[in-house]
């Protein structure tokens, strides 16, 4: 579709083409600008659960999710709650801080940061960035939580238009295949519902550094992606059955080495420092 739909441009990127010599609008620039359009599309979607209203004691301003508005507004994003739930309201650090909770059995159990390191890290980072700005009075205040929610989403924005431009390297001649990636209506429901973007930027990044033959540079941020969320680490299994293939197990061991690497030494500390919250990540 939008091969046919860039005839209106000058038409498809022809065999002999040669990217990135217009002055400004490259193919991977115009992708940018549409992930961008997809991406503030997909901030409005979440903006009505970071509206405050007059809800508190005695007036005081909260959020407005009243009358289970986040779900029937579908506005709904793991990171509001995880502010409270994750204690990063109160500046806790992940996995050195728990909490008590009922579990399934009706019986309390402790509780700690339960995402991957490199998520964790992510939140609290954010929290910190969020509770600065919050103290700074001459800049444009509002529920902390709301502008944690930003400072959240600004990160994420950033990660993927990172996945969207690694995806378009990776492409080659077809470099327009990545506007399936940027226009994607994934992003407008679900880019800031939780820290996927993340992994999809070590996980394309990854990818793009095997295309490029750079095995143990693949498999770092390959490791890192996966102590972001697990799935980057299944891109390992088409990997191996393609260096099977293709008789090049010497690179994929070492993509593998790295990754075990990179994942090791981003989890370890957590595991040292904070053996019960790192366990309780990495699991």
């Amino acid at each position: 579709m939008v091969s046919r739909l860039s005839a209106l441009v000058g038409g498809p990127v022809g065999r002999h083409a040669l990217l990135g010599r217009t002055r400004f609008f490259t193919p991977l620039r115009a992708m940018l600008l549409l992930a961008v359009v997809f991406l503030a599309l997909g901030w409005f979607g979440k903006a009505a659960c970071i509206q405050q209203a007059p809800l508190g004691p005695d007036g005081g301003l909260g959020l407005d999710w009243s009358n289970n508005r986040q779900y029937v507004a579908m506005c709904y994003s793991d990171v509001v709650p995880l502010y409270g739930a994750e204690r990063l309201n109160e500046g806790a650090f992940p996995y050195a801080t728990s909490w008590e909770e009922p579990g399934a059995d009706g019986q309390m159990q402790t509780r700690y940061m339960e995402y991957p390191v490199v998520s964790g890290l992510y939140q609290y980072v954010s929290m910190r960035v969020a509770k600065a700005w919050d103290s700074v009075s001459w800049l444009p205040g509002g529920l902390q939580v709301a502008i944690y929610f930003n400072v959240v989403a600004l990160g994420l924005a950033f990660a993927w238009l990172a996945t969207v431009w690694a995806t378009a390297m990776s492409a080659g001649r077809r470099v327009w295949d990545a506007a399936l990636v940027a226009a994607s209506p994934l992003v407008m429901v679900h880019a800031f519902t939780n820290f996927d973007a993340l992994a999809t930027a070590f996980a394309a990044g990854g990818l793009l550094a095997w295309a490029r033959r750079r095995p143990v540079l693949a498999g770092v941020l390959l490791g890192i992606g996966a102590a972001t969320k697990l799935y980057p680490l299944l891109l390992l299994g088409p990997l191996l059955v393609l260096c099977l293939r293709t008789g090049k197990m010497r690179a994929f061991l070492r993509t593998l080495g790295a990754a075990a690497g990179a994942w090791l030494a981003v989890n370890l500390p957590i595991l040292l420092l904070y053996p019960q919250g790192g366990t309780s990540s990495s699991a």
